[in-house]
């Protein structure tokens, strides 16, 4: 199993890492108030990024997961919009998000109730249900805005009234989906993990506190490096999971998937929260941009199978394994 990228690989994430910081600054988000500029999502559909997963049979560029996992990371560090995982992971099988025409957000109903993120920017919308992925065209539907989402860059609505939708995955189909879809969310938020503890090692060496930058101080440097830590092994891990997924004679790919979910939600929440005890009282302000990340975090830590999901499916895989020992 190599989990080496390669120079391809690389380079499409530099190009990728060089279209954000053009047209998804984290100003130019804050000055959005959460609303997707279309003409940045279009840069994004030219540059191939939609169709990085897709096959070549419907215009898409059939390229390893390992390309898109790369290019999620990216994404994750500069916080664009979550529709972004959405879209890449549902090219597959809806044409129009490929060239950026169309803007999905997925979603699962839970007690009668949908949550839609950036309800007012999307085109249609991904419901998973029971018996398969549900496309939905969000055009006519009612959705109920909550005045205080949890993340500002975020809007999120509700739906009460569900229409069925027509069926573009099951079986077989849905459940590659769901792996594809868990495993650029872990790209998504091993991305934040890493810049949030960049930002916090800046902070740590200009902040000086009694005439020494506070990234001097013993108990600093532990926090930091904790950080580090936790996103090399995510980031590991996320690569032997992006490996299984196309070669599935490598190992355990509910395995991979899961245990990458986990890894990378811990180090994405618990290094957004260390960066903001870094920052000390200035991490708590508006102004500051480490809470984003933590909000953003939380987000994406949910999606189709929770963290708390991970870790039953988990614990039942090894509990099954052990029985048949």
């Amino acid at each position: 199993m190599n989990l080496d990228l390669t120079h391809e690989e690389i380079e499409f994430s530099q190009t990728v890492e060089d279209i954000c910081k053009r047209n998804f600054a984290i100003d130019q988000l804050r000055a959005s108030k959460g609303t997707i500029n279309r003409l940045a999502w279009n840069v994004l559909g030219d540059s191939g990024v939609f169709g990085l997963c897709a096959p070549e049979s419907i215009s898409g560029l059939g390229l390893p997961i390992s390309y898109a996992i790369v290019v999620c990371e990216t994404m994750g560090r500069f916080l664009v919009p979550k529709p972004v995982i959405d879209s890449i992971s549902l090219a597959p099988h809806v044409r129009e998000v490929l060239s950026g025409a169309w803007i999905c957000s997925v979603t699962s109903e839970s007690d009668g109730l949908v949550v839609v993120e950036h309800y007012s920017d999307i085109d249609a919308l991904a419901l998973y249900r029971s018996k398969g992925l549900e496309l939905i065209d969000f055009a006519d539907l009612d959705v109920i805005g909550a005045q205080i989402p949890l993340d500002p860059l975020c809007p999120v609505g509700r739906l009460e009234d569900i229409p069925t939708g027509r069926v573009i995955c099951k079986g077989a189909e849905l459940t590659d989906f769901i792996y594809r879809h868990e495993i650029l969310r872990s790209a998504y938020l091993v991305g934040i993990a890493s810049q949030v503890l960049e930002l916090a090692v800046q902070y740590a060496k200009s902040r000086n506190q009694f005439s020494r930058p506070i990234g001097s101080f013993q108990a600093i440097k532990h926090l930091l490096a904790d950080g580090l830590v936790r996103a090399e092994l995510a980031r590991a891990q996320l690569y032997v999971a992006g490996v299984t997924f196309d070669e599935p004679e490598c190992g355990n790919l509910e395995r991979a998937v899961y245990s990458a979910k986990l890894l990378a939600t811990q180090a994405a929440v618990t290094n957004s929260r260390t960066a903001i005890q870094v920052f000390g009282g200035m991490g708590f302000t508006w102004e500051v941009d480490v809470h984003l990340f933590l909000k953003r975090a939380l987000l994406v830590s949910g999606g189709l199978v929770s963290s708390e999901e991970c870790c039953e499916l988990l614990a039942g895989s090894f509990y099954e394994e052990s029985l048949s020992d």
